[in-house]
């Protein structure tokens, strides 16, 4: 590109270019990324546990826990899912008239769901093949289903047990079920990140899998006495017995390994297993969690009077109890919202947010896409969708938008001058995974692990690396000439225009990896799995020179703009340095009790989701891009055009 042309770039100001938007890096801040024998994570201080939120006009039937994200089940069959949602594992797949869920289990990135049918539907992640449900044989059904971080195991009417799901190097044999005697069947399932269980017919438990700390090794039971429920967490397991007792094996800390005693004349009537902590229903209605308490997730709610516990579900670092009037309370780590019961008619619940050049893209929690801001080539008029397809990616660009649906079909909208709204098919059994949408090109990362781009080309920001051979792009982020791809060993590459050394990754330490990548215009930031951000790039703004932080804090996020950047710390303050020109950098403060939990950095301006659902955006305003759909919104159709505009711009912005 010549120095006139890029200065011409610059000048455009009021179309500035995107920042692509990904929360990869935040399951290593929240320490959920686990290695068969490490010593499991612990903060370094505790966090506040968030206020409980739920009432009396949510009645659940049932509910599951996943890593940071919760789905409730309510009474007439409808599934509500809520909290971290990157691969769309909370935005549940709509049912036919007359369809109902009756189970439900929220994994780590996906998640499955049990119909009235007997058939079963998984959303979300599938890198590992975790959702590709196996095949039923003829007039069987599934009657049960536990979903792990790689890979999924459904239960059958006839007493078969099958698992699905290719863990690659983290393949300890989960997924290979023990073929039982003659006569004994499987009655009851429970799948953790790289160990499984299974309850016989006769009363015993099978586990196998990961053995590290005799997690599999099943205790054996005292004359006429059976197990009635496994349920594994990870690197211990615990089984329920027919006398009421509950005994736990596996890892040999006594924090999280060893039950409480139980009251004269009481039981224990279910249990449930995080990774590290333990809760345990009692035939009184009580509940009792043990384990760290590092988040406040065993410290379970006093319950108003006469009402009871009558099931609990523990996820990692957050535990929920339903209540005996169909009420649902979390408690414990609210980073991502997991803990806070969504209520009837609150509105607007915004899951993932993308900033473009001029206009801004937030997709709220019914499966929808709202846009706002500069409407010139149509970007942020959203495409209605066919009956029972939802969005569960948006991504937007310069003057196009690009938008991922529940059915793997990925369509762009907006400017398509370069033919970057055009999709490609892609070959038959392959589907795109993401998408990332540039200033004029696009790209999209596709279940076979390539990365296909399209519209200008002009520096070879559309031509992509090829693969050494084993390997797979994982994430894929454009920016206005060049482009960059994570690729599945942790190496970065990226190609296009290098005038300002955008595409010279930096090399770094042994034994390290690149996590997260985001392009932004002339400028690349890369976040390493030690938490670590580096920018390379343009510096004209001082956008690559990276804040240093305190000792032993990290960075869990960097977005990178048009001639700004942001990061996302561990503690989950935000902080963004480069261009300031019309305060998007300005962090304001979220409010009491909140914290930001996504950052997206465009053109001009910047948005930042908190962990209670709603949208800060701040910085230009020229399009009204910092005006956020209010709370109170119809969202009863997926696109919403009809929207109340709130200027979210706050008046004492912290300068930082």
């Amino acid at each position: 590109m010549s120095s006139h042309w890029r200065d011409i770039m610059k000048a455009q100001t009021k179309s500035s270019n995107l920042i692509r938007r990904l929360l990869f890096a935040l399951i290593f801040a929240l320490g959920l990324l686990y290695i068969p024998g490490a010593i499991p994570w612990q903060p370094s201080a505790p966090v506040q546990a968030a206020p409980l939120l739920g009432g009396a006009d949510l009645p659940m039937q049932a509910v599951s826990a996943g890593e940071l994200y919760t789905c409730g089940l309510r009474s007439d069959g409808s599934l509500t899912c809520w909290g971290y949602n990157l691969y769309g594992q909370t935005v549940v797949p709509a049912l036919l008239q007359g369809m109902s869920y009756t189970q439900v289990s929220a994994a780590k990135f996906h998640t499955c769901g049990l119909r009235l049918d007997g058939n079963l539907v998984c959303w979300g992640n599938n890198d590992y093949g975790q959702k590709n449900v196996t095949a039923l044989p003829p007039e069987v059904h599934y009657t049960q289903v536990s979903a792990a971080t790689y890979h999924t195991c459904g239960l059958r009417s006839d007493g078969s047990l099958v698992c699905w799901g290719n863990p690659g190097i983290f393949d300890y044999g989960q997924t290979t079920v023990p073929v039982l005697p003659v006569g004994v069947q499987y009655t009851q399932v429970s799948a953790a990140t790289y160990h499984t269980c299974g309850l016989r017919s006769d009363g015993n438990i099978e586990c196998w899998g990961y053995n590290s700390h005799g997690q599999t090794t099943v205790p054996a039971l005292p004359v006429g006495v059976l197990y009635t429920q496994v349920s594994t967490g990870l690197d211990h397991t615990c089984g329920l017995r027919s006398d009421g007792s509950l005994l736990c094996w596996g890892i040999g800390s006594t924090v999280w390994n060893t039950v409480p005693a139980l009251p004269a004349g009481l039981s224990y009537t279910q249990v449930s297993t995080g990774p590290i902590h333990t809760c345990g229903l009692r035939s009184d209605g009580s509940l009792v969690c043990w384990g760290p308490n590092s988040y406040g997730e065993t410290t379970v709610p006093t319950l108003p009077e006469g009402l009871s516990y009558t099931q609990v579900s523990t996820g990692s670092n957050h535990t929920c109890g339903l209540r005996s009037n169909g009420t649902l309370v979390c408690w414990g780590s609210n980073t991502i919202g997991q803990t806070s019961v969504p209520l009837p008619g609150a509105g607007l619940l915004y899951d993932h947010i993308s900033v473009g050049g001029t206009h801004v893209c937030g997709m709220y929690s019914g499966g929808g896409i709202i846009c706002w801001g500069d409407n010139y080539n149509g970007q942020t008029v959203v495409p209605p969708l066919p009956a029972g397809v939802r969005y569960i990616q948006v991504s937007t660009g310069n003057s196009h938008t690009c938008g991922l649906r529940s059915d793997d079909v990925l369509i762009c909208w907006g400017n398509n001058n370069q033919g970057q709204a055009s999709v490609p098919a892609p070959p038959v059994g392959v589907e795109y995974t993401q998408v990332s949408a540039g200033y004029y090109h696009t790209c999209g990362l596709r279940s076979d692990g390539a990365v296909v781009c399209w519209g200008e080309s002009g520096w070879g920001q559309a031509d992509v690396l090829p693969l050494p051979s084993g390997l797979r792009y994982t994430q894929v982020s454009t920016g206005v000439s060049h482009t960059c791809g994570l690729r599945s060993n942790g190496t970065l590459v990226c190609w296009g225009d290098n005038y300002y050394g955008q595409t010279a990754v930096p090399g770094i330490p042994v034994g390290l990896s690149y996590t997260e990548v985001s392009v932004g215009s002339y400028h690349t930031c890369g976040l390493r799995s030690d938490g670590n951000l580096v920018c390379w790039g343009s510096n004209t703004s001082y956008q690559t020179t990276v804040p240093t932080l305190p000792a032993g804090q990290t960075y869990i996020q960097g977005r990178a703009g048009s001639y700004h950047t942001c990061g996302l710390r561990y503690n989950l303050s935000l902080i963004c340095w480069g261009r300031n020109t019309e305060g998007q950098r300005n962090v304001p403060n979220p409010g009491l009790g909140l914290v930001y939990t996504e950052v997206s950095a465009g053109g001009l301006c910047t948005c930042a989701l908190r962990s209670n659902g709603t949208l800060g955006c701040w910085g230009d305003p020229y399009y009204n891009q910092t005006k956020v759909p209010a709370y109170g919104t119809d969202t009863a159709s997926p696109n919403v055009l009809r929207i109340t505009l709130t200027d979210d711009n706050p008046t004492s912005a912290e300068n930082v």
